[in-house]
C-alpha cells in the first residue's frame, strides 16, 4: 500500500506543477499528460534560471558601474585604475573584482577610499604648506629688499636637504627653522653691505 501511496503523491505533485519523479503510472492513462506536465515544469524552471541569470548579471554590472562612478570622483584617470590588476584583489583589476563578487567589490572600494583619504591629506598638507610659505615670504620681504628676499628664498641649503627655503617651509616648525636661518643670513650678508672693507 505504501508504494502505491507514494506514487499517487508523486503523480499529484506533478499535476500541481512540482517536478517529481513518477516511476509508476499505476495503470492510469496519464503517460502523455505526465510528459506534458514535466515539459511545462522544465520550461518554467529554465525561465526562472534565465531570469535569475539576468538578475545576477545586472547586479554584477551595477557593482562595476558604482565602483566606476566612485572612481571618477576620486581619480583623474579612473579607467587606468579600474582596469589595472591589483595585488590586494588577487591580481584582478578593480573592475573585475567588482564584477565577480560582493566582497571583492567591497575590497576594491576600500582601496579607492584609501586613495581618496591620501589625496585629501595631501591637499590639506599642501594648503598648510602654502599658508606657512606665504607667511615666510611676508616675513622675509619685511626684513630684506626684494632681490635679497628672492636670493634668500631660492638659495639651496644643506640644512634644507639641498632644497630652497620656500620648498622646505611646510609647517610651523620648518617656518621657525627658516626664520632662524634668516637671522644668520642677515648677520652674515646684509651687515657686510653696511660695512665695506
Amino acid at each position: 500500500m505504501q508504494p502505491v501511496e507514494a506514487e499517487l503523491r508523486a503523480i499529484v505533485g506533478l499535476f500541481n506543477g512540482t517536478r517529481t519523479d513518477v516511476r509508476e503510472l499505476l495503470g492510469l492513462p496519464i503517460a502523455n499528460e505526465c510528459d506534458r506536465r514535466l515539459a511545462v515544469v522544465a520550461t518554467k524552471e529554465a525561465e526562472k534560471k534565465a531570469r535569475a541569470a539576468v538578475q545576477a548579471e545586472t547586479i554584477k554590472i551595477n557593482r562595476q558601474k558604482e565602483l566606476a562612478e566612485y572612481a571618477e570622483t576620486v581619480l583623474n584617470d579612473p579607467g587606468a585604475w579600474l582596469n589595472e590588476s591589483h595585488p590586494d584583489l588577487d591580481g584582478r583589476s578593480p573592475s573585475e573584482a567588482a564584477y565577480h563578487g560582493y566582497h571583492a567589490a567591497g575590497k576594491a572600494r576600500e582601496i579607492l577610499s584609501a586613495i581618496e583619504r591620501r589625496q585629501r591629506a595631501d591637499r590639506d598638507n599642501l594648503a598648510e604648506a602654502n599658508l606657512w610659505r606665504q607667511k615666510l615670504r611676508k616675513a622675509v620681504e619685511q626684513r630684506l629688499s626684494k632681490d635679497e628676499a628672492e636670493a634668500f628664498l631660492s638659495d639651496r641649503d644643506e640644512d634644507y636637504n639641498r632644497s630652497t627655503a620656500t620648498i622646505f617651509c611646510r609647517d610651523e616648525a620648518s617656518f621657525r627653522s627658516v626664520l632662524r636661518k634668516l637671522e644668520i643670513w642677515i648677520n652674515a650678508f646684509v651687515s657686510r653691505r653696511h660695512h665695506p672693507f
